[in-house]
């Protein structure tokens, strides 16, 4: 039965969506999709529509490695994370999980295999929080990995823990001295260092400062933009900036340069 919008019925029930994949030799190639109801296959196709436009691969990946398996996991998360968020999980797949585990058959993994990985993570003199933030990111993979792959043993990662010291503050002369520091000689990077130091203002909010968001006048800056440095999104061309309303209440009286 056919339901349109290149949607069929087919006769085990199932919902198919045909959608264009890729060009070869003047031909179009296409891609299926599958789902339980018209709704959940014009999803999916929607969804590989939007990786095609990304310039992501929508060629079913046939997960044998754990390598396979973080392809898909990624072709999953960008359509779901921020730019930024994407950009980080391909970064520390590519540097540690890819590096270290990649070549693993998805079938061989076991415990052993995780805790040799993560000794390895120390052994590079990775921060603890760091660590954690990298095991994080293979717990997902494999979660994710244990929703379609039903006869994988699920892998309990043990995280290590994460003894923070306590931040250390600036006693009020430091203050003073830094402040002092600052504005002698101003140049660009200290003008940055001392306006988050005098606003609370982030690094990205500091670079995507633009003149209509300064009132002297009002003693007003609001900040409407962050900067967000990208490297692994597909879109990094087109997305070098997010934004969001964000004002920031003016500060007191003599305290803004």
């Amino acid at each position: 039965m056919k339901k349109g919008n290149n949607i069929y019925k087919r006769k085990d029930g199932r919902w198919e969506a045909r959608y264009p994949r890729t060009r070869a030799n003047g031909q179009i190639q296409y891609g299926y999709c599958y789902g339980k109801t018209y709704a959940e296959a014009l999803k999916k196709r929607r969804e590989m529509e939007e990786l095609i436009e990304m310039g992501i691969e929508t060629k079913p990946i046939r997960a044998k490695t754990v390598a396979d398996l973080c392809d898909q996991w990624l072709r999953h998360k960008a359509l779901h994370v921020k730019p930024a968020s994407y950009d980080k999980y391909v970064y520390s797949i590519n540097a540690h999980i890819r590096a270290d585990l990649g070549p693993v058959s998805i079938q061989a993994l076991d415990d052993e295999h995780i805790d040799r990985f993560t000794a390895g993570l120390f052994d590079k003199g990775l921060r603890v929080k760091t660590i954690r933030d990298i095991l994080s990111i293979l717990n997902s993979i494999l979660a994710y990995a244990a929703k379609r792959f039903p006869r994988l043993r699920r892998i309990q990662i043990v995280f290590p823990r994460d003894d923070k010291a306590p931040a250390r503050v600036l006693s009020e002369e430091e203050q003073t001295r830094l402040i002092e520091y600052l504005r002698a000689d101003l140049d660009p990077c200290k003008f940055g260092t001392l306006l988050a130091l005098m606003t609370g203002m982030r690094i990205g909010e500091i670079c995507a400062l633009q003149w209509k968001d300064i009132s002297l006048a009002d003693s007003l800056l609001v900040v409407s933009n962050t900067m967000i440095r990208l490297r692994g999104h597909p879109e990094e061309s087109k997305k070098k900036k997010s934004s969001f309303p964000r004002p920031k209440a003016p500060p007191p009286p003599g305290s803004f340069l």
